[in-house]
């Protein structure tokens, strides 16, 4: 078929279809003329393309990924569907986690649709989880030891009580009181160490001024307890105060139980240990004070009270006045 060419001169003319693409002089001004090509007749429109169009319907985009589950639109690379939970590596549905109680609000910036709704799943989740891990935390008590320590911890209980037995009363209750205070004593020092170390994570400063606060408490209570066994001529009564000590630590652990939730039971503990261990010495002196004040049939100089007893096992002044009550006085 002949391709017609237009030359610039005005000239027009015919060419055979052997010279497309060739080079030729134009037949009236002998300028260079290019042949093109004939260009292949575009395919019919088929006269019902429009119809969909007319309705809404657009053509899938054939690059989007499907899941292979339920057919839904999947993000490229994407492993794990957010509509039915099929896993495209394990070629299965996963099992859908069940959200109880009212569903979770959309969180911000999350997404749309089902992607907002699967991130407000895991962002819940991931705060239920943080709440159990914390009361898990605080409520760490024994679970964990293993028997071996639960035993010798069971025989070394029975060995004290059976020990305790065959000595008098009073030096048994003034033995076991300063062995807790002694238990009171150490447990303390770790759980200020503990709450140091977990404050120094959140704030320095917070650890500071925990080191310098329970310091100055623990002097402030020792001056109180010194005045007090003073004015009293007694210095079990005003050892009392000594009880307060690790109040610091106790405020600042509730505080932060996320971090410090284990110490808390800890502190109550060495308290209470140390409120017991004050208790077992007063009920020791006033037992001796009473044996004192009743006497026995052997002669002074032969006669061993209880509290002479203690002084003897305790080589530390327990009284002022064996003769009064009033002045009966421990670990001046």
């Amino acid at each position: 078929m002949p391709i017609k060419v237009a030359c610039a001169c005005g000239a027009a003319f015919a060419a055979k279809d052997e010279l497309a693409g060739r080079t030729v002089a134009c037949p009236k001004c002998k300028q260079p003329l290019k042949i093109q090509a004939p260009q292949a007749a575009p395919a019919p429109i088929h006269s019902n393309a429009g119809l969909f169009d007319d309705i809404g319907l657009k053509a899938r985009d054939s690059n989007i990924p499907r899941c292979p589950g339920c057919g839904a639109d999947m993000p490229p690379n994407a492993v794990l569907c957010v509509k039915c939970g099929y896993n495209v590596k394990l070629g299965k549905r996963m099992q859908t986690i069940s959200m109880s109680g009212d569903a979770p609000a959309a969180v911000a910036g999350g997404g749309h649709g089902a992607h907002a709704d699967a991130t407000a799943q895991i962002m819940a989740k991931a705060a239920k989880d943080a709440e159990d891990d914390v009361q898990v935390e605080i409520s760490k008590g024994m679970e964990g030891l293993p028997l071996p320590v639960l035993l010798v911890g069971l025989g070394a209980c029975i060995l004290f009580a059976i020990v305790m037995s065959l000595i008098p009363q009073a030096v048994a209750l003034f033995g076991t009181g300063y062995l807790l205070l002694t238990v009171a004593g150490f447990l303390g020092l770790f759980c200020w160490i503990r709450v140091i170390a977990a404050s120094a994570t959140i704030n320095p400063l917070l650890a500071v001024g925990v080191f310098f606060g329970e310091l100055i408490l623990s002097i402030i209570l020792t001056g109180l307890s010194f005045l007090l066994n003073y004015a009293m001529e007694s210095v079990i009564f005003g050892s009392y105060v000594t009880c307060a000590a690790g109040s610091v630590s106790l405020v600042v652990a509730m505080m932060n139980s996320d971090k410090c939730g284990s110490v808390i039971p800890m502190i109550w503990g060495t308290m209470g240990l140390r409120f017991v261990g004050l208790t077992l010495i007063l009920i020791a002196l006033l037992i001796g004070a009473a044996a004192e004040k009743e006497g026995d049939a052997r002669p002074q100089q032969q006669r061993s009270s209880p509290t002479e007893l203690a002084w003897q096992v305790w080589p530390i002044p327990l009284v002022r006045s064996e003769r009064s009550f009033g002045s009966v006085a421990a670990i001046s």
